[in-house]
């Protein structure tokens, strides 16, 4: 693992349309997100669901907790987003990002 840089890229968690989409549209894209980071010697490593849990502000959070006001504010709130995991052996990222430059 220490041989390696690591680069995560957020993508969609869901998509509206229909399913012929998934086939025409949505893999499609993820295709060539993936293609293009291998051009530039990244290597993909997975796909990963994560879930991000906030609070809101602290004077929501106070006027939550007035029984009269509490029902009128928002609760807690959990986001989910996925993202694809890149990995690319440490001295290539600096051979790339140097080229990049030029």
């Amino acid at each position: 693992m220490g041989n390696y840089e690591y680069k995560c890229v957020e993508v969609p968690e869901t998509f509206g349309g229909n399913k012929k989409d998934l086939s025409q549209k949505i893999v499609p894209a993820y295709t060539e997100m993936i293609n293009n980071y291998a051009k530039d010697g990244w290597e993909y490593v997975s796909i990963d669901t994560v879930s991000f849990f906030y609070s809101p502000n602290l004077l929501i959070r106070i006027l939550r907790s007035i029984p009269i006001l509490g029902a009128f504010f928002s609760q807690d709130e959990t986001t989910t987003f996925k993202m694809i995991v890149f990995k690319i052996k440490k001295n290539a990222s600096k051979t790339h990002s140097a080229i990049e430059k030029k």
